[in-house]
């Protein structure tokens, strides 16, 4: 029996993170196992729920994206990190991968790209 990927979405965007959660939670292998609103409680959520990966918009309120990447990872060392964003820069993409992102996707491709990401990172 395959084990689901275990998925921690983090979003500002309260619509954003429910339209995330509803097209994961309807393909097969994938368990939204908690939602966050902003980096502090996407830091302590994953360090409860200890999510396989972690879906992460670059632009959060407040703490940005990258630094919530890199105290999740320096927590959780076996979650992968997809960061999720509408900018195409790649200083953005080089910064998000220096901080330990898997991937990084921009949010015109979703759902396809983010789907096939998240079962890239072998876990399941």
């Amino acid at each position: 029996m395959e084990v689901p990927c275990r998925v921690l979405i983090v979003d500002d965007h309260n619509g954003m993170r429910e339209l995330l959660a509803e097209m994961l939670q309807a393909e097969a292998g994938i368990i939204v196992v908690g939602k966050a609103a902003d980096g502090p409680h996407a830091i302590e959520l994953a360090g409860q729920v200890q999510p396989d990966v972690v879906v992460i918009d670059v632009n959060l309120g407040g703490m940005s994206g990258i630094a919530v990447t890199r105290a999740i990872l320096e927590r959780n060392a076996g979650t992968r990190v997809i960061g999720l964003s509408m900018h195409k820069d790649v200083g953005i993409v080089n910064r998000m991968r220096d901080a330990g992102a898997t991937d990084y996707l921009s949010k015109e491709g979703l759902p396809d790209n983010l789907i096939a990401a998240i079962h890239s990172c072998g876990i399941g």
